[in-house]
Formats: C-alpha cells, structure tokens, sequence
C-alpha cells in the first residue's frame, strides 16, 4: 500500500477512536472519578506504548535525550496529558459530550493562531474557510446560548482544556520539526 493511503487509514482510526472514546467516557463517567479514570486510562496507556518501545529498541535513543529534550517533553506530557486530557474528562463529568466535543472543536482556531504566531505557518485560505464554516455551525447550534448554574464549571474547564490542547499542539509540533526524536518512532 502507498504511505499516503496508509497514513489517511491511521487518520481515520484515531478519528474512530476519539469519536467513540468520548462516548465510552461518558459512560464510564457514572462509575469512576473524572481525574481517576483519566489518571487510570492514560498510566494503561503509557505501560503498552513502554512495551513497545522496549521492543522497538528505544532504550538507547531515550538515553540520548538531552535535558532540555526532557524539560520540552515533560512540559509537552502536562499539556497535553494532565491538562488536556484532564480537562476533558472534568468537563464531561458536567456537560454532554456533544457541547464538550463542539467546544473542543474551537481549538483549531487557537491552533491555527498560534502557529501563526510561533511557528511561523500562514494558514490557507481553504483553512480559514473550514475554520469560518466550523465557527458559524457552532454558532447557530449554541445559540441562544444557555448554560445553566451547575455547567459553568465544566465550560470553563473546557475552555481552559482548549487552551492546553492548542499549546500542546504547538509543543508538539515545534517537537515534531526538529525531527530530534523520531528515528525510534517510525516503523
């Protein structure tokens, strides 16, 4: 198979799995704490992904690190685990899921921005489009907007899980470019 149909099946799969994961959280929710389930579904997630970089002989490239690859990577890990994924979990602890995934979908625009700014990347004007169209179909669902009493604290972390995810996204990205550590990474 071509490497780009390959990489638009993987796209497709993640979309899978983020599409039904919120649902499933949503579920799991009525059980397990938000910040427990969180912290339990990510420490899985960090012993599978160790698996496999054992085998994939990572050790040494991991000893390679510098100290401010660790700083940078850490950060990165709080962003985007702790603060975005966090911040998921709570803000569907209190709102449904639809609202909490519409709102996330904002974070492109925020991305987009802040690329623009840091990463020096010009967004194209079918970009912008997209962002535009995703904006006033946001728009028209919320409005009137209505939050009742016992969901602002779930908007506001939602927006505050926003905020990380598009840091987090830039971190990653700038990470990503460097092209430092992803010889372990590929196949």
């Amino acid at each position: 198979m071509r490497p780009h149909f390959i990489s638009v099946l993987q796209a497709l799969f993640v979309v899978f799995l983020w599409a039904t994961s919120w649902v499933f959280v949503k579920i799991g929710l009525h059980d397990i704490p938000p910040i427990t389930f969180a912290g339990l579904r990510y420490f899985l997630a960090f012993i599978c992904l160790s698996v496999v970089l054992f085998f994939k002989g990572a050790k040494r490239e991991i000893r390679t690190l510098t100290p401010r690859s660790w700083t940078q990577l850490i950060l990165l890990g709080i962003f985007f685990y702790a603060g975005t994924q966090g911040a998921i979990f709570v803000a569907l602890a209190y709102l449904p899921a639809v609202t909490v995934n519409l709102l996330w979908s904002f974070s492109s625009v925020i991305i987009a921005l802040f690329g623009a700014l840091w990463l020096s990347e010009k967004p194209t004007r079918l970009q912008w489009g997209g962002i535009t169209l995703a904006v006033i179909g946001a728009v028209i669902y919320f409005y009137p907007v209505i939050i009742t009493k016992n969901q602002y604290i779930g908007v506001i972390v939602a927006l505050a899980g926003i905020l990380a995810n598009a840091i987090s996204s830039i971190m990653g990205r700038g990470i990503n470019r460097s092209e430092k550590h992803t010889r372990w990474l590929s196949p």
